[in-house]
């Protein structure tokens, strides 16, 4: 294998290893560095590692998992996307932040979000087909636009991937995200009856969490 580092940061890598070890001495994959290794099968990466840059494994299609150690602090834009073969992910323990695009068409079917995390970017999961299910830890404060649930975030007509879920907390932003793009979401104690009946936003009905056989819709209903 062929690395170019420059005070830690991996700048270039001229290899054909479907298995890659990073060596330790990097702090930081620079953007684009392993794109298009389509050959990429399994990454080590050292335990200081504190970032990944901008499409550093874009169309890397044999990449099968990653486990990113808990030193690292930033993963960019599109890091991962079009990684067709990535199924496990484990995500840094004191991660904040996951950028846009960065698993976007993914072949993931579950995801565990670390506590602490703050902010999920614009489409950051869509086009995973397979990811069904997700529990937003109470720290997130936003899910940015068609980040779960949509096959692509290229436009909002994007269509919607069957079956899927995104639990929380009922104040938090995975019922406001479920709500505006329509999907489900079931609260972390499973339990609907502390929402209300009807939920309406400026004369639109948005949810109906009742039981009834008899529905009586609201007058302010437009």
């Amino acid at each position: 294998m062929r690395f170019e580092i420059e005070d830690g940061i991996l700048t270039e890598y001229d290899g054909s290893e479907e298995h890659v070890v990073i060596p330790d001495s990097v702090i930081r994959i620079d953007d684009n560095v392993f794109e298009g290794h389509t050959e990429i099968r399994t990454v080590v990466f050292p335990e200081g590692l504190q970032e990944i840059g901008d499409s550093a494994f874009t169309g890397c299609t044999a990449l099968e998992s990653i486990e990113l150690p808990d030193s690292v602090t930033l993963i960019d834009s599109l890091a991962f996307y079009e990684c067709c073969a990535l199924r496990s992910v484990r995500l840094p323990r004191d991660l904040e932040e996951i950028s846009d695009q960065v698993f976007m068409e993914t072949d993931i079917s579950t995801i565990e979000l670390p506590e602490g995390l703050r902010y999920i970017g614009d489409g950051a999961f869509a086009g995973c087909k397979k990811l069904k299910s997700v529990h937003i830890p109470d720290s997130v404060e936003k899910i940015d636009v068609l980040a779960f649930g949509y096959m692509s975030n290229w436009d909002t007509d994007s269509e919607k991937i069957e079956g899927f879920e995104l639990h929380g907390r009922l104040n938090g932003p995975a019922r406001s995200y479920a709500h505006e793009y329509e999907q489900v979401f079931v609260p972390d104690d499973g339990d609907l009856s502390d929402l209300p009946e009807f939920e309406i936003r400026n004369g639109v009905l948005v949810s109906y969490n009742g039981s009834e056989e008899t529905v009586v819709i609201p007058d302010t209903v437009t």
